[in-house]
């Protein structure tokens, strides 16, 4: 079991520090990653996103691995959002830790959840959403997330459109 998970949370963490990001925590199987902090990162949705999938895409297939089969490894989930955070050490004495503190860190948590309901792999808030094209995104519904009196609106990945002439030029 140790090894499933070094190998899943080495491709998880591999992956967001190769699109920009840095990796805040890891909590269980989970990572909490920061793209934009502690350096500023140009068009930082689009690196958090471009990462969620390639996540998605190299866990999807580290799943189907003997290990990560016979272990019934499970499907990854992302929850994605922008907004302002504070960033920086918290703690006391000799026991500081990096990290981002906020709404949008509690935001981001709760719409990795909400991929259960959608039946989703990556859940992006309607700020980080904003940052992306159109046709980058799909809309999922508007929700009721826990701890914010407003429903929001909640958006995936698109999946890529298949073109009638993709299919003679293969």
């Amino acid at each position: 079991m140790l090894r499933l998970l070094d190998d899943y949370l080495t491709i998880v963490t591999d992956t967001i520090v190769g699109h920009g990001g840095m990796v805040d925590k890891l909590i269980g199987d989970g990572v909490f990653a920061i793209f934009n902090a502690p350096l500023d990162l140009t068009d930082h949705a689009r690196h958090s996103v471009d990462a969620a999938k390639a996540i998605i895409s190299a866990t999807e297939n580290y799943r189907k691995t003997p290990l990560a089969a016979k272990l019934a490894l499970g499907r990854t989930r992302i929850g994605i959002e922008s907004g302002t955070a504070i960033v920086g050490d918290v703690g006391g004495g000799s026991k500081l830790d990096y990290t981002a503190l906020g709404t949008v860190v509690n935001t981001a948590s709760r719409l990795e959840s909400i991929n259960k309901e959608f039946k989703t792999s990556i859940c992006i808030g309607p700020v980080a959403a904003s940052s992306l094209r159109r046709d980058e995104i799909e809309r999922l519904g508007t929700i009721k997330i826990r701890g914010r009196n407003a429903k929001m609106e909640v958006f995936t990945v698109a999946r890529p459109q298949h073109r009638p002439d993709q299919a003679a030029q293969a």
